[in-house]
């Protein structure tokens, strides 16, 4: 019988998360050159911070962390915060919704907020 011990886990554990970061940056390079012009430590560390937001708020799958990161650029790092935003904590936070919810419907509402600001 094979086991697979506790340290063997969480070692597993950071290196899915190590790669999923890595493609998460070359992500955010791509939609975001500008903003990521940056030191790649800076981007990995909101990036960083983006995950464990976005898994406080009970997004679990890669594309809604994603999709959360994604916000933090489009709207700023603290959009989840900030009270110009209120909508979108509200969305965040209400545990009714699935992960792929709280991930498609700040999406609609942004570029609806983006639209009504740009005229």
């Amino acid at each position: 019988m094979l086991t697979i011990r506790k340290a063997q886990m969480e070692a597993l554990a950071q290196a899915l998360l190590d790669a999923f970061e890595t493609g998460a940056l070359a992500h955010v390079r791509g939609l975001f050159p500008e903003d990521c012009a940056q030191l790649t430590e800076q981007i990995r560390a909101r990036i960083r911070d983006g995950i464990a937001r976005g898994r406080s708020y009970g997004l679990t799958g890669k594309g809604d962390l994603l999709t959360f990161i994604e916000h933090m650029f489009i709207l700023g790092p603290e959009f989840d915060r900030a009270a110009e935003y209120g909508w979108a904590r509200e969305l965040l936070t209400n545990r009714e919704f699935a992960s792929a919810t709280k991930a498609d419907l700040p999406v609609r509402l942004t570029f609806q907020h983006l639209r009504s600001t740009a005229s």
